[in-house]
């Protein structure tokens, strides 16, 4: 009967525990690497980058085992190291501590672009802590936040309360957290820049048309919520396009941007301001009654005469100014289709009355837009009428001639002195243009006359609610005129 050697016996028991350990230790290795795959996934599908924190901190603390953390990154100087997101203790006890580049072990590394280890920080006179007793810290790793042009934009920092906690072999995974976490901060903030160029009038830097739009839609659900005033205005310069005719379209452009500084220097700080399109401006004002709305559409129609001039006559130079409509909500208006229509039927009437001047629901002007409003809708239903039967002395239809071609001109309103309606192409504001009603008779009769554009707005995808002035007195436009109206 043999027994078994106490030598074998010696060795197969090293080998168990060298299995049971390194077994352990490629879980934990294991662990890791699905927590900085999660870090990963996570931090890379999350636009918000405060919504990237909160999931950077849960990941960090619960599956990479760190006790305290701090994310620092740097101002737009590149000079100076602050606080962005950190565990709650460095949170309640910190504040807005700073670091200049090289300053503490932080700084140095934001610097440098090298990581840092103090396995004792009594023992390292670079270390600062947080400028602060209030913090205990014992060991403490700082890292760079690189992006992928290896640009710093920042430092990632781990501690831990006792000396000697943090070694050089978790540094790796800490490196790795922090490359996760610059390249999610570097994606949030191209995604920020895409999302206001794509918000932005790229000439004026003021909000585009498209935005303004949907900021009038949500201030109204706001408005009708809180059951708080709102307001907008309307704004247009005036004989625009003599400034590009005389000047040429550099100086307009240079009229347009410094229209832009004005509006951002006479307005609150929750307003917003956009660039209509062309010469046209708008001003949202939550929270602005009527009055106060008037008054701010004053100040800016008076800003821009005073210190808004182009060219000189005589030595002196040319002023620019600039109409307003202002419209607000009320009973009567309540959507933001309709308080835009109104706030530009003001600046409309603004433009018919002298330029130069606001207009709002309280003055005569007002009641005059009103007035011509009634007429054109009698004037267009006469029109309709006509079209509808169809009779030998009616129009059959109304064309306008661009790049050659007869293109439609849906006609909406009409008066004797223009039309409104309905193009498939962009009208220039007052750039000539010829047009032609067509006599329903059995030869299809044309009568030929001149027009310009006053006004023109999008109304769909290449459509465009023109509105055009007949230029002088043509015997076919009256014609056209005594058949419609």
């Amino acid at each position: 009967m043999s027994s078994k050697n106490p030598l074998i016996t010696e060795f197969d028991d090293d080998v168990v525990d060298l299995t049971k350990r390194q077994s352990a230790a490629l879980a934990e290795r294991l662990i890791e690497i699905c927590a900085l795959y999660t870090l990963s996934k996570q931090l890379n599908e999350t636009i918000d980058i405060d919504n990237l924190f909160n999931k950077a901190d849960r990941i960090l603390e619960e599956c990479l085992g760190v006790d305290h953390f701090s994310i620092m990154l740097l101002d737009d100087s590149g000079e100076t190291l602050s606080i962005w997101k950190a565990s709650g203790l460095v949170t309640d006890a910190v504040g807005n501590v700073t670091f200049k580049l090289g300053e503490g072990i932080c700084g140095m590394v934001a610097k440098t672009g090298k990581p840092a280890l103090a396995p004792d920080v009594s023992k390292d006179n670079q270390f600062l802590n947080y400028k602060t007793d209030q913090i205990r810290i014992g060991s403490f790793y700082s890292t760079p936040l690189l992006t992928g042009q290896k640009k710093v934009i920042g430092v990632f920092n781990v501690h831990k309360p006792e000396p000697g906690t943090i070694s050089v072999n978790e540094t790796p995974l800490y490196n790795a957290a922090a490359r996760n976490i610059a390249l999610a901060l570097e994606n949030s903030r191209l995604l920020r820049a895409a999302q206001q160029i794509a918000i932005t009038d790229e000439l004026t830097m003021l909000y585009s048309r498209r935005y303004y739009k949907e900021a009038v839609e949500k201030e109204i659900s706001k408005a009708r919520r809180s059951m708080a005033p709102l307001s907008l205005i309307f704004l247009d310069l005036d004989f625009f396009k003599t400034v590009n005719d005389t000047y040429g379209h550099a100086a307009g452009d240079d009229v347009l941007r410094e229209v832009a500084r004005l509006l951002r220097d006479n307005t609150r700080q929750g307003d917003v301001c956009a660039r209509y399109g062309g010469e046209e401006f708008a001003v949202l004002l939550p929270g602005a009654d009527v009055k106060e709305a008037v008054l701010s559409a004053e100040k800016l129609r008076s800003a821009v005469e005073r210190k808004l001039s182009v060219g000189l006559v005589d030595g002196f130079p040319i002023k620019i100014t600039m109409s307003a409509g202002v419209a607000s909500l009320s009973e009567d208006v309540q959507t933001a289709d309709g308080l835009m229509a109104l706030a530009d039927n003001r600046l409309l009437a603004a433009k018919r009355s002298g330029r130069n001047r606001v207009c709002h629901g309280s003055s005569r002007l007002d009641e005059r837009a009103k007035t011509i409003y009634r007429e054109k809708r009698s004037s267009f239903r006469s029109f309709t009428r006509l079209l509808a039967s169809r009779k030998p002395c009616g129009i059959r239809s109304m064309e306008i001639l661009v790049d050659q071609r007869w293109l439609t001109f849906a006609v909406e309103d009409i008066s004797k002195t223009g039309l409104r309606g309905v193009v498939n192409f962009k009208p220039e504001n007052g750039k000539r243009y010829v047009c032609r009603s067509i006599i329903s008779s059995h030869d299809a009769e044309e009568m030929m006359f001149s027009v310009s554009c006053v006004w023109s707005k999008n109304i769909g995808k290449e459509r465009y609610l023109t509105g055009v002035q007949v230029e002088g007195v043509q015997h076919d436009w009256n014609k056209t005129v005594q058949l419609t109206l």
